[in-house]
């Protein structure tokens, strides 16, 4: 659009961004190209920081489906709350 002759404040009007946000896909695009201003893979990867093995979990899942919500008794998916559950069922 700015080869077109729009500034940035008309651009960021069309795309219901902020002006900003313009200009710093503008500098990105600058400094890197395409490559720069691709959406990246974003969020933690699959298993990263888990509180439970797979089989803990697997195990806890099946716990909670047999049970009944209010049967479980706690109020927050803590891992204190969770060892609590798994030392019950044992």
């Amino acid at each position: 659009m700015s080869k077109l002759g729009k500034k940035n404040g008309e651009i960021a009007e069309i795309l219901d961004v902020s002006e900003r946000h313009v200009r710093s896909i503008k500098d990105q695009y600058a400094e890197g190209g395409l490559a720069a201003i691709k959406p990246k893979k974003r969020g933690r990867s699959v298993g990263e920081k888990r509180i439970l093995t797979s089989e803990e979990e697997k195990e806890i899942q099946k716990i909670i489906i047999d049970k009944d919500p209010m049967q479980l008794k706690f109020k927050e998916k803590s891992k204190t709350s969770l060892k609590k559950l798994k030392g019950k069922e044992n």
